[in-house]
């Protein structure tokens, strides 16, 4: 959300690097964690879910950037968007419960 506000070509690029570090470092956590909560096909079918919402989010992800940017005449307010839902994602990982079946699992 900072790329909203810098408009430095230093800066932009610094941000958006520690940005890529965030957006693909969820990747392991975020494969394992439906094996922790279901079992058999339940897993499988998790992963899937969760494999067609990334790949629907990659097709529609920056379509919707390019929308927000030009509607508003600015590209940071497409990054912003970005960056929010970003914000959103690690909130929802983060409230899911420490124990399911008495195992623990996740970031607690």
């Amino acid at each position: 959300m900072l790329l909203a506000v810098l408009h430095t070509s230093t800066t932009s690029l610094v941000l958006l690097t520690v940005a890529a570090i965030g957006m693909w470092g969820y990747f392991g956590p975020c494969f394992a964690i439906p094996g922790q909560l279901l079992a058999g096909t339940a897993a499988a079918t998790g992963l899937a879910f969760i494999t067609s919402v990334a790949n629907l989010g990659g097709f529609a992800g920056p379509y919707v950037v390019g929308l927000v940017g030009r509607a508003t005449g600015s590209v940071y307010s497409g990054l912003a968007l970005a960056g929010v839902s970003l914000w959103i994602s690690a909130a929802l990982i983060l409230s899911l419960p420490a124990t399911v079946n008495g195992r623990p699992h996740g970031p607690a």
